[in-house]
């Protein structure tokens, strides 16, 4: 008990204020700050586009396509012995063996053709190495019409996946199928699926700068975007569970660059059709984020409710540095707003009533107005009803009402007080500009 005190008086000195570990720490050498040069462009390199694509999981199965692969060709695919011609037989019996009915058969030929897709890595001695015989062999499978046969197949196992996710478990019981042979069928189609999604990424990314690439790309039926477009699109409906996204949408974006272009061909053709609509040629500088003429029109309409002295200027509605193709705001708006249902005669209320609209459309579109705009007030002119008072004054009687119209006085010198209101509306209409869909 007597050395409690002598031990607490001896680890006093290795103890440390803080005073001293502010000093340490304002004392210790600061990280410098690293800068970061992003490049906005459409791409990488075609070899960091590849390296994108895989992930460090995938090694187990990229060494299964090696293990597929051996004993099925005779010789060496990258000697200078083997003949296109040879490669072009070994690759077209790959394609016909997607179409096998046994999965086994038709999923082990698969991976042989992705491994050769891959740049046959086994016989390569560099990256630059493989990646030329990526392009060899891409060359090879496509003059085989291989990527036709690739999408068909993918086709294929789509619409199985999609349907073993669609199938209840009645269904599934009523065919004999247990939730684990389920289960494992969505992996099997899933991992076929991914193979597939890999063969397309390595042909597109090859040819995706040629036209004529982009023509056989738009003559499938459908066209292959629209195919994925509508792949992407049902995977709201059905499990994503292991369905491989992030291939599907690199595969996607790959499609939408050879068959649309990038950025630089999107300003080639903003030009274009801006010429071929006769309007003038855009700014070259930043233009900032435009307000659609629906919203001046709808901030004219709102502020003439809260503010009934200000009134929308009749002439000049535009600064005078923009051309008079572009008209009125008003014109504008009418172009931009959708087209009202209208009334043929053999139109009646229980057309609506068996099609299961309300009758209140009907009402609403005879009691118009044939001179009523195109939109109708935002705010209503009276005001609101208000509750009854109260004893107690709240905080809410001293504010504003927003339903009840402020008018601003009139001054002796002037307008003054609208000057704020005028200056919101010349920021909304500075910057209105107009596109070729309005034009044309």
């Amino acid at each position: 008990m007597q050395d409690g005190p002598n031990t607490s008086q001896q680890l006093a000195p290795d103890s440390i204020t803080m005073g001293q570990l502010r000093a340490m720490v304002s004392s210790a050498p600061k990280p410098k700050q690293s800068f970061y040069d992003f490049l906005y462009e459409n791409e990488d390199t075609v070899m960091n586009e590849i390296d994108e694509f895989y992930s460090y999981v995938e090694m187990p199965q990229v060494a299964e396509n090696l293990k597929a692969w051996q004993g099925s060709f005779s010789g060496e695919w990258t000697s200078p012995e083997t003949t296109i011609a040879q490669k072009k037989a070994h690759v077209e019996v790959l394609l016909e063996g997607l179409e096998h009915r046994d999965a086994e058969i038709r999923f082990t030929n698969a991976r042989r053709l992705f491994y050769v897709l891959q740049g046959t890595f086994a016989e390569t001695t560099s990256p630059e190495h493989q990646l030329h015989w990526i392009y060899e062999n891409c060359k090879v499978v496509r003059s085989a019409n291989g990527l036709n046969t690739i999408v068909e197949s993918m086709k294929i196992a789509t619409q199985k996946h999609d349907l073993l996710c669609s199938l209840s478990d009645a269904d599934a019981a009523r065919f004999q199928i247990t939730p684990t042979e389920r289960a494992d069928f969505i992996e099997e189609f899933t991992t076929e699926i991914s193979v597939y999604l890999g063969m397309m990424y390595h042909i597109i990314e090859v040819f995706k700068e040629r036209d004529d690439f982009a023509d056989e790309l738009m003559s499938m039926d459908p066209p292959l975007p629209v195919y994925l477009f509508n792949v992407v699109s049902g995977l709201k409906d059905k499990s994503a569970k292991g369905y491989p996204i992030k291939k599907l949408l690199l595969v996607l974006w790959k499609t939408l660059l050879a068959c649309c272009g990038g950025i630089r061909e999107l300003e080639r053709a903003k030009k274009l059709a801006r010429e071929l609509a006769s309007l003038p040629p855009a700014p070259d500088e930043a233009i900032p984020i435009k307000c659609t003429p629906l919203d001046i029109e709808a901030f004219r309409q709102e502020t003439s409710v809260k503010y009934p002295t200000f009134t929308v200027p009749p002439v000049g509605e535009l600064p005078s540095d923009k051309p008079s193709v572009f008209g009125p705001p008003s014109r504008l708006a009418q172009a931009y707003s959708p087209i009202p249902v209208r009334h043929h005669y053999h139109h009646d209320e229980s057309d609506l009533q068996q099609a299961g609209l309300p009758n209140v459309i009907s009402q609403s579109f005879q009691q118009q107005p044939p001179n009523m705009s195109f939109r109708p007030n935002s705010q209503p002119l009276t005001p609101a009803p208000s509750p009854p008072p109260s004893p107690k004054p709240k905080k809410q009687q001293y504010q504003t009402d927003q339903h009840r119209p402020f008018l601003f006085p009139f001054s002796r010198r002037g307008r003054r007080g609208l000057n704020r209101i005028g200056w919101c509306h010349l920021l909304l209409t500075r910057p209105i500009g107009c596109t070729v869909s309005i034009c044309t």
